[in-house]
């Protein structure tokens, strides 16, 4: 091999990149819809504080139990099952010397204490909805193991049994809790079905109850599209409460407990908050089922009677929404060339999909009757034939656009796909090439 001969080969493997496109896979059975869920009889709301070490274990907790009414039935605090003695005696001291907010004594728990004699009988028993602000990482703090899931996220164990030899096992009466996060933002939250259920604890139709979970970060995140904090969240939904501050973290005092307890107190007002919020909205769905601003937005298509475009007249094949879907394409803004001078240009662009949408006109293609597939390549080279860079900026022109699907062959173009540079193991899939 001579070495123009290698120079070409090595040229042409370097241009065989996997690209990632979109696909469309038919559904093999139908989906139900969302309704919502009757108003829980029971909230229960609770957070934790932990350790300051990379593992962030439990050091202690606090919570309460509202009836749907908002009156407050219990109060109390959780402490991590491996606290000294010194730690220990500061909780019981608090106790000793404060009440609850509606003045009946507080309760003192450990945390497998807690999980039997509150958690189980009120989150799971009773069907109370549990909430909380990032409520999976306070769920998590109150397992005493877990192992992945079958879904790809993973599993909490949080009721226990002890053999004679000291061993812990899972409670084959109790469920585990199945987290399968979504990203940052949304996660799917469950109880498991345990190995042994007490019949009178089955749901009518005979299935196991799978719990009430409400991530107020995630429904802040349905509201505003945006992830923000405690803190953030109450001021943006105007409380007069305020998150409370502490000196130091990870060290069990008076005043740690005094901000875990506000902790506690300002979620419960900020869900009153945003339930208040949600009731204004006309959608048939439930708080706790509102993982995005797109499901909010699904249920007004709903609530508007809009019959989803699957379920329509729809006279296209599988080949043609097949061809229809890998021709989406989503642009990103990345930097992947870094400490390197090259031109560029600012480009500022706020509500992309709202925009695009408003502008193509595609409201009618929402409630269009159906949807049939048409032989445009006359109208598409006509198109083709007539559009030039300036013309591409008439709004007139971009309707026209909407919907015609061509294939391309290429002949030193350069389109926008998804794929790895050069076969950098460290690059997104996703990434813009």
């Amino acid at each position: 091999m001579n070495g123009r001969h290698a120079r070409a080969v090595r040229r042409e493997a370097a241009l065989e990149t996997p690209v990632a496109v979109r696909a469309y896979t038919p559904r093999t059975r139908g989906t139900r819809p969302q309704h919502a869920l009757p108003a829980p009889e029971l909230l229960l709301v609770f957070d934790t504080e932990t350790r300051v070490d990379h593992a962030q274990a439990l050091l202690f907790g606090s919570y309460r139990v509202y009836t749907a009414a908002g009156k407050l039935r219990r109060e109390g605090l959780i402490a991590a099952d491996d606290l000294s003695e010194p730690e220990l005696a500061i909780l019981r001291e608090y106790v000793a010397t404060h009440a609850a907010e509606n003045g009946v004594p507080l309760r003192l728990w450990s945390r497998s204490e807690f999980v039997r004699a509150v958690l189980w009988p009120i989150g799971y028993v009773a069907r109370a909805l549990i909430v909380g602000f990032n409520l999976p990482f306070d769920l998590s703090r109150l397992a005493w193991g877990w192992r992945p899931a079958r879904n790809g996220g993973f599993t909490l164990q949080l009721w226990e049994s002890i053999d004679a030899d000291g061993r812990l096992w899972p409670d084959q009466y109790r469920p585990e809790i199945t987290i399968k996060a979504l990203d940052s933002k949304r996660q799917f939250t469950r109880f498991t079905t345990p190995a042994r259920l007490d019949p009178e604890l089955r749901m009518e139709d005979g299935s196991a109850f799978r719990g009430r979970f409400l991530d107020l970060h995630t429904l802040v995140y349905a509201f505003t599209d945006k992830s923000l904090s405690l803190a953030a969240a109450a001021k943006a939904f105007g409380l007069e409460e305020a998150k409370g501050t502490v000196s130091e973290h990870g060290v069990l005092t008076p005043a740690y407990i005094d901000y875990n307890r506000q902790d506690v107190r300002l979620t419960w007002e900020l869900y009153r908050a945003l339930v208040a919020e949600w009731r204004r909205h006309p959608i048939d769905l439930s708080p706790e089922q509102g993982y995005s601003p797109a499901a909010v937005s699904k249920a007004y298509l709903r609530a508007m009677a809009v019959v989803p475009p699957s379920k329509r007249r729809l006279i296209l094949d599988d080949q043609r929404l097949g061809q229809a879907t890998t021709a989406y394409f989503g642009g990103r803004t990345e930097t992947r060339i870094r400490r390197v001078p090259l031109p560029v240009r600012v480009v500022d662009f706020t509500s992309m999909y709202p925009t695009v949408f408003a502008l193509l006109g595609l409201w009618a293609w929402v409630t269009a009757d159906g949807f049939e597939a048409a032989d445009a390549t006359d109208d598409a080279r006509t198109i083709l034939a007539t559009t030039s860079p300036a013309s591409l900026h008439d709004p007139a022109l971009w309707r026209r656009l909407a919907g015609v699907f061509c294939r391309v062959r290429l002949a030193g173009e350069l389109l926008p796909v998804r794929a790895r540079y050069a076969g950098d193991a460290t690059a997104a899939p996703g990434s813009t090439a």
